[in-house]
């Protein structure tokens, strides 16, 4: 008799002797238990929040206790990032363990849909006068082909759900139809019209006049997880905050009214009011899974989908990353990397990880958690479940491909590398850039020209892969000219 053999009849008698007296009555109370100890994974994402924008990195202005607790307690990464400046593209990859340049959805969306180009712009075709380069139109929405981590679980017997921002594409492309059974609140909207009900959100048809979105989701996805406590689940908690537009609650606004230091970058207290909300409501959830003994049992993971928005909303600046370069859009560290908290029971422990990792690795890891294995589909995906066992994963790059001009966050198409320290970006209208980020984590001194060789190993390197991958590029817009200037905000 082997060791599983042996387990299984020793809880059958257990239970037998219990009081349940014929065969097939113990064995579905075996297959009910067995059921019950599938590991649960709640992913937290939220919109835009910066890695500066948690009080556990340094914000003096911004408070998040709740955060700065769970982080306090559990494995915090030091050095993770978003697997694209922007939403759309970032959130796919979550989904499919692909990097944004393999499956071509590189921007943020909005509809109508244009249709994409193919790795190239049509020749012919011309842009801006003030743009070098005639960036090419990817995929708006996640295809249906594409394999998503929820189909995967649920093939494993798992409640799926995704409640909040989806994003990723709408009716066909929507999350019903990419693996998740149960959907509140997703659609193909970037940003919710009103955070103040009536949100003007298709799949949310009820509501009190005035209830806060966030307090709202969390309060659905509270109400998924009670639902569906005595079976595994994957609950997708995908928050519109702190997108635009920036609202809070009145009595936030005007504490952080009085918190406001003029020497900071951090000083939008309406924003402030909305990380205040998001931060709250990540309290709670929490505390429901302690409550409900869930906790026990349910992988937590809290990410963003890429670094602060610093551009203006209603003529005010939303944020500022310092003491990282750039924000939202920008593959600068500003722009992609983000705040990441893993609590894993029974394997991580209350320490920080230095070690990159990115978003799409999430695919990867939840399937290993899960006890299945990785399919080839998640060809961009590394299980980082040694890092949450306090090991090492084997040293790997870290690739960026953003080939978009966004005006207003001065971006021009670019694609990145970040190997061990070192992190190289490549811009299409003619220059690179590298920088040492273990001792500029600003990005303040390009060492282009004093490192020429490692400058020129890691574009060659960068240029492999996108070869490798086959990404879509830029071409030279023929209706470039020089004296043109791009839109001021």
């Amino acid at each position: 008799m082997n060791r599983r053999e042996f387990v299984y009849k020793s809880f059958l008698s257990a239970v037998c002797a219990a009081g349940l007296q014929n065969l097939s009555s113990c064995k579905a109370a075996v297959k009910d238990s067995s059921k019950s100890k599938k590991t649960n994974f709640l992913v937290i994402l939220t919109d835009d929040l910066g890695w500066s924008d948690v009080s556990y990195n340094g914000s003096k202005f911004y408070e998040t206790p709740n955060l700065d607790k769970f982080a306090a307690e559990n494995l915090t990464f030091t050095n993770a990032y978003s697997p694209a400046p922007l939403c759309t593209a970032s959130r796919a990859s979550i989904l499919t363990g692909k990097n944004p340049a393999r499956t071509r959805i590189t921007a943020a969306s909005l509809k109508p849909y244009p249709k994409p180009d193919g790795r190239f712009p049509p020749k012919t075709k011309t842009s801006a006068p003030w743009q070098k380069m005639v960036e090419p139109t990817p995929y708006w929405y996640m295809l249906s082909e594409e394999l998503t981590i929820a189909e995967v679980l649920r093939s494993q017997g798992y409640k799926t759900a995704c409640i909040g921002k989806w994003h990723v594409g709408d009716e066909e492309y929507g999350p019903e139809n990419q693996g998740f059974e149960h959907n509140f609140g997703a659609n193909w909207q970037p940003g919710p019209p009103s955070y103040f009900y009536p949100y003007h959100i298709g799949t949310i048809t009820s509501g009190v006049p005035g209830e806060y979105l966030t307090d709202r989701l969390s309060d659905e996805a509270k109400k998924f997880m009670e639902a569906n406590k005595n079976e595994p689940f994957f609950l997708l908690l995908s928050h519109y905050a702190v997108h635009t537009p920036i609202q809070a609650k009145a009595e936030d606004v005007e504490y952080y009214k009085k918190k406001i230091d003029p020497n900071d970058c951090h000083n939008n207290p309406t924003y402030a009011g909305m990380i205040k909300s998001m931060d709250e409501n990540v309290g709670e959830v929490l505390e429901y899974l302690k409550q409900s003994g869930l906790d026990e049992n349910t992988v937590v993971i809290f990410i963003s989908d890429n670094g602060g928005a610093t551009y203006k909303d209603n003529n005010q600046v939303i944020t500022c990353n310092k003491p990282l370069r750039g924000g939202k859009a920008t593959l600068y560290e500003g722009g992609i990397r983000t705040p990441m908290i893993v609590r894993c029971p029974g394997k991580t422990k209350a320490e920080k990880c230095q070690t990159p990792v990115t978003g799409t690795d999430m695919f990867s890891t939840i399937c290993e958690l899960a006890g299945t294995e990785t399919p080839k589909e998640a060809a961009d995906s590394v299980s980082i479940v040694p890092l949450l066992k306090g090991k090492n994963i084997a040293d790997r790059p870290l690739y960026f491909h953003f080939p978009h001009y966004i005006p207003v966050c001065d971006t021009t198409p670019c694609s990145s590398i970040r190997q061990g320290d070192y992190k190289l970006i490549k811009f299409y209208e003619g220059h690179s850039e590298l920088y040492n980020l273990s001792d500029d984590i600003g990005e303040t001194k390009n060492l282009a020209e004093k490192m020429p060789e490692k400058a020129s190993q890691m574009q060659k390197q960068l240029e492999e892969w996108i070869e490798s991958v086959e990404a879509q590029l830029p071409i030279a817009n023929s209706a470039y000219d020089p004296k043109a200037e791009a839109p001021k905000q």
